[in-house]
């Protein structure tokens, strides 16, 4: 049986900032005494103007508007945008603005503007398609001054040249608001997705992120303020309870210089922040869920969201940052810092961090800085920034005390060259140095975490401390766990069997993606976690014992395997969610069922690849080898150069019998990837026409890339002694030893000398 891609599906909202207008929806429920309806956030205001004061015109209130001259902040009369050869105007006409595109050649698009998103630093605006399908336009206003280089219009793929069959094209699923914005930008949002027709019926209560995004539907409050006294109404009515969170739950400790927390710490203020502050996708269509992971399924630290030592990479929003700190494991919360109202930070400048930190941190002898200069703010150093949407500023949460000693092997950012441009690395380790000491240069754990995405086989022993290492944030050991899956050599059963009962929640849900590496009749010691308290471990949980014999005549398997179906239904629209439908199939013999879903997902997401793979694998196991020839050629005609499908090709070749073809098109590949798994393909092509020489050369390029592959090493010993080169297979199995001497084949090759 093939093994097939599955793909986690994750919300990626790329419009700025957070708004109001009224728009009814059909799905609110009927004010009862048993379950809470959305009342609106204009009801709230009799009772809590001084909120409401702070929330009117905050980020969260101007999320997401109807596009009228009150909440447009773009120019609608300035010059024409230029972009490659496209050019876009602007302009109103009988009240209504528009942007005219010429994008979609040879007919220009006049488009119907209805509704504004974000307000700062820059403005995006919506509009509408067929089949209920709301799109965001990749013609954003900088509202930035203009002495912050501001005030015009730019395109937010400002060195690409997108043209209508891009990915990236604004009318693709890429800019579907539907599926990755709307739901952070108002309240109550209900995607309904209709599979049949591919439409949309989306619905929400109020646009812009209203007091009920956060508190829940308010229904039984207003009930319990006309009644306090009704004992029905417990916890004054609301179903979430939402504690203050207030620096008065901290207590500063002169001795030691650091604050620490006199009451117990309370997660659910962070987890509610955490449903739209954070790179994750949604498993529960519901949005009255307490626990954060009853609802949504969260990405770790994953190679291309974060760099190697935890700091924000791709946009990840705060999130997955924040639980990486000292600050998250000690029970801060985000209203210790930010008024929850109105987003902003309680007390600018140092001033926010002197609240429980001691005051020499706020002195020249600490920051290296000139006070009131940049470099001397606390954020400066700590909570360093990265740009995303051209303009757009996020600091990382994680507090993180700035090495750039790292930065020199792991090619990090770090804040000190960050902002001193001009210097390096070195010069800033030396600066700080001077300062502190050699002391702070303690291990980190991100130079562990960088050498097992290399898959390198000495990090196998330092990875397995850090899963076990308690001092270590959660997130960061749940990554670790997950990394287990590049060393499928070594015995990771025990780790993983420990991890799966471990008390924190992203640690199992970690060791469930490890045990992708465990054979099926080593997978019994996930059986509990179908029964897990916490939706997103009990639906990873069927997914990874889908298929298993032993989950037959199981009452938990078969309620956690709907939960999984039903996580994936929500996101149907998408390609990614129907492909892991389809791995799921595969995994229970459904094979029609399985092609079906596959040939939907290609339809939906032409440029999707992991989809046309895996059905062309399917015919391959259905000995269907035409259509999965048809289907790979199709797929590199939409997204031609792409490494990983002119290998799948290449292989579809080869059982064709066409290995002459089958080489010359791993030797395509090879020059748009670096991954030595097809250098490895390639190499064993050569071989097979009788070019060993060839083998050699690719085998040794291969071995000497970053990414360790057991494959290359094995290969390339094999093929010395097959062709009678003993000083060669010598040479390398020496070099695969300094390597991996636990390797199972080293181990055996040197226990019979």
């Amino acid at each position: 049986m093939p093994r097939f891609v599955i793909i986690p599906t994750l919300l990626l909202c790329f419009l700025a900032g957070c708004d109001q207008p009224k728009i009814p929806s059909s799905t609110a429920t009927t004010t009862t005494t048993l379950k809470a309806s959305y009342v609106g956030s204009e009801q709230c205001q009799n009772c809590h103007q001084t909120e409401q004061q702070q929330w009117r015109g905050s980020d969260h209130h101007q999320a997401m508007k109807l596009a009228t001259s009150e909440n447009i902040v773009g120019n609608f009369s300035a010059p024409p945008l230029k972009h490659h050869q496209q050019k876009t105007t602007f302009n109103t006409v009988d009240g209504q603005y528009h942007i005219q595109t010429d994008q979609d050649t040879p007919t220009a698009s006049d488009l119907t503007l209805q509704y504004t998103f974000g307000v700062f630093p820059l403005q995006q605006y919506l509009t509408a398609l067929p089949n209920g399908r709301w799109q965001s336009l990749p013609f954003a206003w900088d509202a930035r001054s203009t002495a912050q280089g501001g005030q015009h219009w730019f395109h937010l793929y400002a060195n690409e040249n997108i043209v209508p069959n891009d990915v990236l094209h604004w009318r693709s699923p890429s800019h579907n608001a539907n599926h990755m914005c709307i739901e952070c930008h108002t309240t109550d949002f209900k995607k309904n997705y209709q599979t049949d027709s591919d439409s949309f019926q989306s619905t929400w209560v109020e646009t812009g992120v209203g007091c009920e995004s956060c508190h829940g539907p308010g229904s039984k409050h207003l009930a319990w303020a006309k009644n306090p006294s009704d004992a029905l109404y417990k916890n004054k009515g609301w179903d979430i309870a939402l504690t203050p969170g207030s620096s008065a739950l901290w207590q500063h400790q002169t001795a030691t210089a650091k604050p620490s927390r006199i009451e117990a710490s309370d997660t659910t203020q962070i987890e509610r922040c955490a449903q739209c502050h954070s790179r994750r996708s949604r498993i529960d269509a519901s949005n009255d869920k307490e626990k954060f992971l009853d609802a949504f399924m969260p990405a770790l630290l994953d190679e291309t969201l974060y760099f190697p030592d935890g700091q924000i990479q791709d946009e990840v929003y705060e999130y997955g940052s924040f639980l990486q700190s000292k600050m998250a494991m000690r029970g801060v919360t985000c209203s210790n810092c930010h008024n929850p109202h109105s987003g902003k930070v309680k007390i600018e400048g140092n001033g926010l961090c002197l609240q429980c930190h001691n005051a020499e941190y706020n002195t020249p002898k600490h920051t290296l800085h000139t006070p009131e200069t940049t470099g001397s703010f606390c954020v400066d150093c700590h909570m360093p920034t990265r740009t995303y949407m051209t303009v757009d500023t996020r600091r990382d949460h994680s507090f993180r005390i700035p090495r750039p000693d790292l930065s020199a092997t792991l090619e990090t950012p770090n804040a000190c060259t960050n902002c001193h441009t001009d210097k390096t690395n070195a010069w800033a380790t030396a600066a700080i140095e001077k300062n502190a000491g050699a002391s702070w240069k303690t291990p980190h754990h991100g130079e562990i975490i960088a050498q097992a995405r290399l898959a390198k086989p000495a990090v196998f022993d330092d990875l397995t401390q850090l899963i076990q290492d308690n001092t270590q944030a959660p997130i960061v050991r749940a990554t670790a766990m997950g990394l287990l899956t590049n060393f499928p050599t070594r015995n990771a059963l025990p780790l993983i069997n420990d991890a799966l009962k471990n008390n924190e929640d992203l640690i199992r849900i970690g060791a469930l993606r490890a045990a992708e590496i465990l054979p099926p009749e080593q997978q019994s010691s996930l059986l509990p976690l179908l029964n897990d308290s916490v939706r997103a471990i009990r639906i990873e949980a069927a997914r990874q014992l889908a298929g298993n014999p032993i989950t037959q005549n199981s009452t938990s398997f078969t309620k956690a395997r709907q939960e999984y179906i039903d996580s994936q239904n929500i996101d149907a629209d998408r390609a990614a969610a129907l492909t892991n439908l389809a791995g799921l199939a595969i995994r229970e013999q459904r094979l029609q069922d399985a092609e079906n879903l596959l040939k939907t997902a290609i339809a939906r997401e032409p440029y999707y690849i992991p989809a046309s793979v895996n059905l062309a694998d399917l015919y391959r196991a259905l000995q269907q080898e035409s259509d999965a020839g048809r289907v790979l050629q199709n797929a590199m005609q939409r997204v031609p150069n792409n490494a990983d499908l002119m290998m799948s090709y290449a292989l579809w070749l080869v059982r064709s019998g066409n290995i002459n073809a089958a080489v010359a098109q791993l030797k395509t590949a090879t020059q748009h990837t670096q991954d030595p798994h097809i250098f490895y393909l390639y190499a064993v092509a050569l071989n097979q026409i009788g070019k060993t020489g060839e083998a050699f050369s690719v085998l040794d390029k291969a071995a000497a890339m970053p990414i360790y592959n057991r494959n290359v090493q094995l290969t390339r010993f094999n093929l010395a002694l097959d062709s009678k080169q003993y000083e060669r297979a010598e040479k390398y199995l020496q070099a695969w030893q300094l390597l991996d001497p636990q390797d199972p084949t080293v181990l055996e090759i040197t226990q019979r000398r």
